[in-house]
């Protein structure tokens, strides 16, 4: 807020109420400055105040009445601020206890719930503008599952908790993807979209927590290159609500031919692994490259996943459009026409982390069936849950599509450059 439209609303009452941010006592006044870290604050004037009088502290919340108008410093330096002269003495209607951010003084105090403030606020005009831009192109926003069946849409693990009303288990959704589709199969609609949390039993990290906010959007009859177009557009706005001068608008494309060649390593050969089935020939040459042995005792896709985390993602700093992935590493994907090893999906990339991931979902039911018994074979961690729920959004008939998701807190925590914990607005780990 401008301190202009602070002015024109503090003209409009004769009661203000707030955060204590300052308390300045002079001879002839007492001052209180009432509102937010880093934005104007409203002045707060009591005169003839006995010095015994207990005022409010730092953090206080308070109420004031009196009457409006400008100090004789104000009116002399032409500031126009305008106080509220108080009748008496601001009642305190919440008394600040406990420090917001212990053991900071004042000004550290009031920096950090204005960077919280200021975060908040990044969050909401992000949101608000991705909507706008979804609802704008046509797209319906959905609110899906959190609870649900059987944990599906990714490779992840998951929250698992017994349902009480019926004794059955019941998973946290790692995913929004099969509940989108299937809402497209029982609407006939063509385009949706959902903002939403996800959980993920993975632990934490600079850049991973258990729950995050995530967007998904699902395309019919959308191409790979109007994919890549859209999630550009999407994440300009992200990168815009951040303040940061990172661009996404026309982003460079790499295949994971080009990069795994790049660090010296044979894509064919690691190919060649699959086609024949060979996970022991996959695991072998993933120990020569220098994978360590947890990784290499996954499944093959999870092995091929380890092997891009280690040698291709650090690689990248600047936002890059990643192509050629395996179908064997998204079996929800459809096959790429022009080489049915691949899927046709993408990724971007930026300062070696995944912000985004798309695809060409595989609709055929029995071409999906296939894949998801294939993958059936790989690590629990690295498998993905067969969801009969998905054949059967299938099986009534679903056009093809694309879908986007994108890890709304992992790429702001990229773009500001701050821990995914500082990005959440309550996580997790926060000891209040």
């Amino acid at each position: 807020m401008s301190p202009n439209e602070r002015l024109d609303e503090v003209q409009r009452l004769d009661e203000v109420h707030g955060q204590v941010q300052a308390v300045r006592v002079s001879k002839r006044a007492t001052f209180l400055d009432v509102g937010l870290p880093g934005e104007a604050p409203t002045q707060i004037v009591m005169t003839d105040v006995p010095l015994e009088t207990a005022l409010p502290h730092l953090g206080d919340i308070v109420r004031a009445q009196g009457e409006l108008g400008e100090t004789d410093l104000s009116r002399r330096r032409g500031l126009g601020q305008i106080s509220l002269f108080a009748h008496q003495v601001p009642e305190i209607v919440a008394e600040s206890q406990r420090p917001r951010w212990p053991g900071a003084d004042t000004s550290e105090r009031h920096h950090s719930q204005s960077e919280y403030i200021r975060i908040l606020r990044l969050r909401h005009d992000m949101q608000s503008s991705l909507r706008e831009l979804l609802n704008n192109k046509g797209y319906l926003h959905v609110d899906t599952s959190i609870l649900q069946e059987r944990p599906s849409g990714a490779a992840a693990r998951t929250f698992s908790a017994m349902t009480n009303f019926d004794g059955r288990e019941r998973h946290l959704r790692i995913a929004p993807e099969v509940d989108l589709k299937l809402v497209m199969a029982l609407s006939g609609i063509e385009r949706v979209y959902e903002i939403g949390r996800n959980f993920r039993n993975e632990g934490t990290g600079p850049s991973h927590h258990p729950e995050f906010t995530n967007l998904e959007t699902y395309t019919a009859y959308q191409d790979g290159d109007e994919a890549i177009a859209l999630t550009e557009s999407m994440l300009s706005k992200v990168s815009e609500a951040t303040g940061s001068d990172v661009s996404f608008d026309g982003l460079p494309q790499k295949s994971l031919d080009e990069l795994f060649a790049e660090q010296n390593i044979d894509f064919a050969k690691l190919l060649s692994f699959f086609e024949n089935d060979d996970t022991e020939g996959l695991r072998a040459y993933a120990t020569l490259l220098g994978l360590d042995d947890d990784a290499a005792s996954k499944g093959k896709s999870g092995i091929m996943d380890s092997l891009v985390k280690k040698y291709v993602r650090p690689e990248i700093t600047s936002p890059t459009v990643v192509t050629g992935y395996l179908v064997d590493q998204m079996p929800l994907a459809a096959t790429l026409r022009t080489d049915p090893r691949l899927a046709d999906a993408f990724q971007v990339i930026i300062n070696g982390a995944e912000v985004a991931k798309a695809y060409q979902e595989e609709v055929d039911p029995a071409a999906l069936k296939h894949k998801l018994a294939r993958q059936s074979g790989e690590s629990a961690d690295d498998a993905f849950a067969n969801d009969e729920r998905l054949i059967k959004a299938c099986e009534m008939g679903l056009p093809p599509m694309y879908g986007i998701g994108i890890g709304l807190d992992r790429t702001t925590s990229i773009l500001t450059g701050k821990p995914i914990k500082d990005i959440i607005p309550v996580p997790l780990t926060q000891d209040l």
